[in-house]
């Protein structure tokens, strides 16, 4: 299954957000680096996911990304708790007003967090490699 359909520009998800609230889904926005994408961020967007619920990612740039923003894009969207997923450069203040009543989770501190452990780690076995 091709999931790159469910990457669409800012104005795509926002119409397709308002449809599944017309549905009467509740909405649930996720906004974050996912720089790289790990198994804690699809287990915190699937813990989001709950039935009658449609779940949109805005990915943003990031300071210093280790992958571009398309393909932390196609990551996001390979995972079955996410319906829409976007690149997002604007204030994230947009999201809370765009949405009206949705559920906004900002995820950049977590991602900052997640993203210098794993380079932190990285960075101590290339010590105990280069020592051997």
């Amino acid at each position: 299954m091709d999931t790159r359909n469910k990457i669409v520009d800012f104005d795509g998800a926002f119409r397709a957000a308002m449809q599944a609230k017309a549905e009467g889904k509740r909405l649930v926005i996720s906004l974050g680096e996912y720089d790289p994408v790990l198994a804690s961020h699809a287990e915190r967007l699937a813990g989001r996911r709950a039935d009658g619920c449609w779940q949109v990612v805005a990915v943003t740039p990031g300071e210093n990304p280790l992958l571009p923003v398309a393909a932390r894009c196609e990551l996001v969207a390979s995972l079955a708790s996410v319906d829409c997923v976007t690149a997002f450069e604007q204030d994230p203040s947009l999201l809370a007003m765009a949405a009206g009543k949705a559920e906004v989770h900002d995820d950049r501190a977590q991602d900052a967090a997640a993203r210098d452990a794993l380079i932190t780690h990285i960075h101590a076995k290339q010590k105990l490699t280069s020592a051997d």
